[in-house]
Order: structure tokens, then sequence, then C-alpha cells
């Protein structure tokens, strides 16, 4: 029986904080017919993205 993975925390600093919401204005001034990504989506993706292109390669 597969289990549920459970989510883990991630901290944010400010500066990162600021960079995630200076692309979502660009994303509200550049492209405001597509939905504004949440921090969360942002972070979510980012970790991914990472998680593959380095940790993955080591497993």
């Amino acid at each position: 029986m597969p289990t549920k993975k459970k989510g883990q925390a991630v901290h944010i600093d400010a500066d990162t904080m600021n960079k995630i919401e200076a692309y979502q204005d660009w994303c509200r001034k550049n492209r405001p017919e597509m939905p504004i990504p949440t921090k969360g989506q942002i972070v979510r993706n980012s970790v991914h993205y990472w998680y593959n292109a380095s940790l993955g390669a080591w497993l």
C-alpha cells in the first residue's frame, strides 16, 4: 500500500520574497491574460526544479 508523502517546510528570506513579489508584479504587467502564480506555487516549482537538477542526480 503506497504511503502519502508529507510536505516539507521551506524557509524563504526577505530578499527571496522580494524577488518572488517582483516576479508576480512582472506577470501582472506583462501577462495580464494569464493567472498570477501564488508564492507557494513559485516556491514549489523552484524546489522541484532544484531537486531534480541536483539531489535527484545523487540518488
